[in-house]
């Protein structure tokens, strides 16, 4: 190693540094040094696994910075260079993941060979009299005169610096020459072949709609524009942007790097993404035939196959023979061209489960044998498509990526993407006047999202002239699917198909799949027109629903994507109207919790206002019925009861709000601050309907239980749009609508304060929303919820959104000494400190546990006595002093009052934390408490906080403590404040009798 590098540092001193500068020496260079990498790759595939290095990060050191540090033991002294030597190999090792003296000595090997081949290219450039000069240059660059090594250096890093950055583009461009040369070689035999594959593939594969190349040629250049849209580009997981035309930035960024052979192609039905890899291929194949065959792209569409085989029960082997057959061309290219780079792109290779084919198992199989390099681009999972259809773990999916393309919706919210997206759609449609139809009819139908498939099937009614007199966004679709299918009775085919196959979980044979394949396309085409046909298939049942049919067949609770189309489709016309009323009602009275629920949004939907009243009547009367139920004690209805009728509450008061009844939001909004069931079933409702939480509709059972672990992006989304709206419009008025968006969004994020599940930056946007409403708005949003947003609004801010915050706060009660004591005695009493707020809380209930009867007086007044709440009232009705601290009469002002009702209130709105009981008997108790309260219950409990004061101040008096007579005075005149029978014998018997006379 030592000789070979000394030569050739002798070499490079020479006057055959001019061969270094020469452009077309240094590509001849780059040429040997490449071929020699690649035949020691194919050499390494041969390795035994003791011998296994990693190869391709040998190749990329060699790419990167190794030239660099040849450089440096170049130009290094005598003494250095051993040691740079030693750094060459242990990054050649590292690189390799070399473990191990055999594998080390393989990679010595390789790294040797690399050197020499670049002292036997130079050594047959310079001629006799250089290699005379050289035998002359003593062994150390430092003997050389500054000038020439300077020269030299300079020379050196400078050709360095241009291979590195031009390598990758040589190496490409020798291939192609290369490649180009052979396949003009092999004649017109291979000519043929591959016309003969291309032609197959845009006939087979390929949409219709792509195949005309002068629309291709068009409109390549705005299909980039278009796709930059909604394709997030990520490239090991961070997210880049990507200036350049989009088909250029694959070819040109990706498909020519050493690593990563696979990309991945993510997101929801109708994004794109097969359009996409459809364009994809059709570029890469022109740019080969303009430039030459330096690689060769090929495209598959799996779902070919769904509708060619129509097996009953499909076996491996008859799918392996059909695709077989397809690809025999394919074959015999790879066998011609067995070291072509071949670009496969895999469109269908979806992860969930469509067919019992298992097209994916063997084309995989087939590719695996393809021996020359090879990079896979291919659709990944579906994000959003029906997730609870059982799923199957495809070639491709869980494999690392180095590069992944997001496709998804664009959103109403993105207003200036939208209208882009529109334009560019209109302009490869070669249709001005399409964008303004397009623009109308979302106005209209107030679509939440935007997407390729959308967009073409406002093209197809379009085109098919069935867009006039669509007054609905069910008959938009309708229309659609009667023109996709060309028949009525295959409509309603499709939607029992759909029905079946995403609601009752039923697998369809692939025989069935096979014989209805046109029906089986139209409801994977996209997941609305899914959603719509499932709409369909249910309203439909429920019209012809009679009472001696079971109910289970309507036992179905549908998410907003679904019910968006049923709320349509139950209002076509007056009589569709009333005989679906008519049938909620009959199902309602006979069903389980799961379908009374949507039979209460579906009565709450129909627009007809001659019928408004009897639906409103009717709804009222199970209203009453559950609000009934809700006020039984709680111990007599189980856990389940209670949240079936909170379930079953919250559908009636939306649908009662739907129909104009608006007080009842106040009560609605009263709910979800004080029981933490309703709160729980809103917010699990809200993240189960618009997305974050997938539910089986066939399930039977529910939840709405949300604690936090799932996330909430497209609720957030939704709910801040909502919350923004009211914002930004003309404000200073109630609207309850506004606040009980702006509680379920707070309430969504507080019960995820401290974990992974938060939207980005919703903390400080939601902190301003907040912050804006207590400062804007106070008068018009309801004490409650003002105390609810103060109150997450302090714990966000000083970080005490843990449930043991609350405890560490209410402990200092027993530090705050009451302040009447402090100032009014005059002396010191011989005791060791001044009674507290705990001790008073304590004593208080104590008198009332001990003394307060079991019976209530026979009085009128006590008929509703109840000692429970009087003692609920009694532990908590000085915890607000922790934050307003003990006043003493004078201090005790109507100002201060309001303080401490509003700080109380923001203790106990902590029991909108998961972890914190719920004080709904406390929030209760409080309301009542007081001196000039109706309630007799809160009256008792602020006359035993008296009797215990004036109990203390007898104590005092008898420990010694002295008062002024005016202090006596006043202490004797708190006796008057009791006149509750009830509150006057426990002062009799426990003060009177005993200190009266002092």
């Amino acid at each position: 190693m030592n000789m070979i590098m000394d030569e050739l540092k002798q070499l490079v001193k020479s006057a055959g540094i001019k061969y270094w500068k020469d452009k077309e020496n240094e590509r001849l260079l780059a040429e040997r040094l490449n071929d020699y990498i690649e035949r020691q790759a194919d050499i390494n595939e041969s390795s035994t696994i003791a011998e296994e290095v990693d190869f391709q990060g040998l190749a990329d050191y060699f790419t990167s910075t190794w030239l660099e540090d040849v450089y440096k033991y170049v130009f290094g002294s005598y003494g250095e260079r051993e040691e740079i030597k030693k750094m060459i190999y242990a990054k050649a090792y590292e690189y390799a993941r070399a473990h191990g003296s055999v594998q080390e000595s393989k990679v010595e090997i390789v790294v040797n060979g690399a050197l020499d081949v670049i002292k036997s290219y130079y050594r047959e450039k310079i001629d006799d009299e250089k290699k005379y000069i050289i035998a002359e240059i003593t062994d150390n660059v430092k003997d050389i005169s500054d000038d020439n090594k300077n020269e030299i250096k300079a020379s050196i890093k400078s050709i360095l610096e241009q291979y590195k950055e031009e390598i990758v583009k040589e190496k490409q461009m020798l291939t192609t020459e290369n490649n180009q040369k052979i396949y003009n070689e092999k004649g017109e035999r291979e000519n043929d072949l591959f016309r003969q594959l291309h032609d197959f593939v845009m006939r087979n594969y390929i949409k219709q709609k792509y195949r005309n190349d002068r629309f291709r040629e068009q409109n390549l250049d705005t299909y980039s524009d278009l796709f930059k849209l909604f394709a997030e580009i990520y490239h090991n997981d961070k997210m880049i942007r990507v200036d350049k035309n989009i088909f250029d930035f694959v070819r040109e960024d990706i498909l020519t790097q050493e690593k990563g052979n696979l990309i991945k192609i993510v997101g929801p039905d109708g994004t794109g993404k097969s359009t996409f890899l459809s364009l994809l291929y059709i570029y890469l194949y022109g740019h080969c035939q303009k430039n030459g065959f330096s690689f060769y792209p090929f495209y598959i569409n799996l779902h070919y196959y769904d509708q060619m085989l129509g097996t009953d029960s499909p076996n491996a082997e008859s799918v392996k023979q059909q695709i077989d057959q397809d690809l025999g061309v394919f074959k015999e290219i790879v066998t011609v061209f067995p070291d072509l780079p071949y670009i496969v792109i895999i469109d269908g290779n979806e992860d969930y489960f469509k067919t019992t084919l298992k097209t994916a198992k063997t084309f995989n199989e087939f590719v695996s044998k393809i021996s020359g390099h090879k990079k896979i681009v291919c659709i990944g999972e579906k994000t959003n498509v029906h997730s609870y259809r059982e799923r199957k773990n495809y070639t491709f999916m869980y494999k690392r990526m180095l590069y992944t393309f997001k496709f998804r919706p664009i959103r109403n919210t993105e207003v200036e993407k939208r209208e882009k997206f529109i334009q560019y759609f209109a302009a490869i449609e070669n249709n001005g006047y399409f964008s303004d139809v397009i623009k109308d009819y979302l106005a209209k139908f107030d679509l939440n999202e935007l997407d390729l498939n959308i967009l073409n099937m406002f093209k197809a009614c379009y085109e098919r002239d069935v867009l006039k007199e669509v007054d609905s966004v069910s008959d938009l679709y309708k229309n659609y699917c009667v023109a996709y299918l060309g028949d009525e009775d295959d409509f309603e085919n499709s939607a029992k198909m759909s029905f079946e196959y995403f609601m009752t979980g039923k697998i369809f044979s692939q025989q069935e799949i096979s014989c209805n394949h046109q029906n089986w396309n139209l409801i994977h085409q996209h997941k609305t027109i899914s959603n719509f046909l499932i709409a369909h298939y249910y309203v439909e049942k429920l019209k012809k629903y009679r009472t001696e049919e079971a109910i289970e067949e309507l036992e179905y609770l549908f998410p907003m994507e679904v019910n968006i189309f049923i709320k349509s489709l139950i209002n076509d016309g007056y009589d569709m109207q009333r005989v679906i009323f008519a049938h909620c009602r009959e199902v309602y009275e006979k069903g389980g919790i799961i379908v009374k629920s949507q039979m209460l949004y579906m009565m709450g939907r129909i627009t007809n206002k001659n019928m408004r009243p009897e639906i409103i009547g009717t709804l009222e009367g199970y209203y009453k019925e559950l609000k009934g139920e809700l006020m039984q004690k709680t111990g007599e209805k189980s856990e389940t009861d209670d949240r079936e009728i909170h379930l079953l509450l919250r559908s009636l008061i939306i649908s009662l709000v739907y129909l104009g009844e608006k007080d009842k939001r106040e009560e609605y909004l009263k709910m979800l601050l004080n029981y933490s069931v309703a709160n729980q079933i809103n917010r699990g409702f809200h993240l189960e309907y618009y997305g974050d939480i997938s539910r089986m509709p066939n399930n039977r059972s529910y939840g709405y239980y949300d604690d936090g672990s799932e996330p909430m992006d497209m609720t957030y989304e939704v709910l801040l749009k909502r919350v923004n709206r009211y914002l930004s419009s003309i404000r200073g008025r109630e609207d309850l609508n506004f606040q009980i968006n702006l509680f379920t969004l707070c309430s969504l994020i507080q019960v995820r304060l401290g974990t992974k599940n938060l939207p980005k930056d919703c903390i400080p946007t939601v902190m301003k929303i907040v912050e804006s409403t207590l400062q804007e708005e106070e008068t018009n949003i309801s004490i409650d919820l003002k105390a609810y947003l103060v109150m997450l609004y302090e714990d966000i801010k000083n970080n005490t959104y843990m449930p043991g915050c609350l405890y560490d706060k209410l402990y200092g009660v027993k530090g705050i000494v009451r302040k009447g004591w402090e100032q009014e005695i005059k002396n010191t009493i011989p005791v060791p400190s001044y009674e507290n707020v705990a001790e008073h809380i304590y004593y208080t209930w104590m008198l009332g546990m001990i003394y307060l009867p079991e019976i209530p007086p026979k009085e009128k007044r006590y008929e509703l006595y109840d000692k429970e709440k009087i003692l609920h009232a009694i532990l908590i009705h000085d915890w607000a002093e922790i934050d307003v601290g003990d006043a003493v009469p004078k201090e005790n002002t109507e100002e201060h009052k309001k303080l401490e009702d509003f700080r109380m209130r923001i203790l106990l709105m902590h029991d909108t934390y998961k972890d914190i009981g719920n004080m709904l008997q406390y929030k209760n108790a409080w309301n009542v408490y007081g001196k000039s309260s109706d309630d007799i219950n809160g009256q008792i409990a602020y006359e035993l906080d008296k009797i215990q004061a004036l109990y203390q101040f007898y104590q005092y008096l008898d420990q010694g403590a002295e008062f002024t007579e005016e202090k006596k005075a006043d202490w004797r005149r708190e006796a008057n404040k009791v006149t509750t029978s009830i509150g006057q014998q426990i002062l009799r018997e426990v003060v009177l009798d005993r200190f009266g006379k002092k």
